[in-house]
């Protein structure tokens, strides 16, 4: 049995016992909701927008070659997109929570990401075509140096809101552990991925401090830094599995 909670509605344990369990979270959202479909269906449409910013079809050879090359960028763009999709599908699953701060939360999420959709995608060229001396195409050119700044500064301000927003929906997860009677794996589990998010929002602030404050051969790294979440999420599979195996001991 699925249901939302909208208010103060609590799961008893006959509904808990008769949910599928999924990396140790009872799936208490496997009905799909309008806001689910919204949500899909907006990500589907800023996936689409990255894709249709490559361009017109490509003419000639030459054409189709530059169009080759940046996959690498396309590539990385749609990772980053689809990290935060994930994790909006995971919570909605995992805790089946609507209500109008989780609306316009989601919402709000959506919105950022069509903002933030270009210069993640101009990001990765730029980074591909540096770190590949031109062979990589880019298709936004920085002249100045307020340009620099300016560029990486709106790329981590809106990895900041998306990361805070993000975050703001797991810890409603948390705030409500009695009335959808997290198990202790569960609730620590969740803590653990606020956290995470946490890091990110840090990681953002450090980027936008390196952007607007260090000397100009250094700004890039504000754009780089943002690799050590990679490094993160390899710390929550540890934790996961070393929570797990505590909570199974118990």
């Amino acid at each position: 049995m699925s249901k939302q909670i909208v208010s103060d509605m609590q799961w008893t344990q006959s509904e808990l016992d008769s949910l599928p369990i999924e990396k140790g979270f009872r799936m208490r959202g496997l009905e799909t909701t309008r806001l689910d479909t919204l949500i899909d269906a907006a990500f589907a449409f800023v996936l689409s927008m990255l894709v249709i910013s490559q361009g017109k079809m490509p003419s000639n050879f030459e054409e189709l070659l530059i169009g080759i090359k940046s996959i690498p960028a396309l590539a990385m763009s749609f990772w980053v997109l689809m990290l935060f999709w994930l994790s909006h599908r995971q919570w909605s699953r995992r805790f089946a929570i609507e209500s109008k701060a989780s609306i316009l939360l989601s919402t709000s999420l959506v919105f950022a990401l069509l903002v933030y959709v270009f210069p993640l995608r101009i990001l990765f060229e730029l980074m591909f075509h540096g770190i590949s001396d031109g062979f990589f195409p880019r298709s936004f050119i920085i002249n100045t140096e307020y340009e620099v700044r300016g560029f990486f500064t709106f790329y981590a301000v809106g990895y900041l809101v998306m990361s805070l927003l993000t975050m703001s929906l797991q810890y409603s997860a948390l705030r409500r552990s009695k009335q959808l009677a997290l198990s202790r794996y569960e609730y620590l589990v969740t803590r653990f991925i606020c956290l995470r998010w946490l890091l990110s929002i840090l990681i953002s602030v450090i980027s936008i401090a390196i952007s607007i404050l260090a000397p100009l051969y250094l700004v890039p790294l504000a754009g780089y830094i943002f690799f050590l979440i990679l490094i993160v999420q390899m710390f929550e599979l540890v934790f996961t599995k070393r929570i797990k195996k505590q909570c199974s001991s118990d």
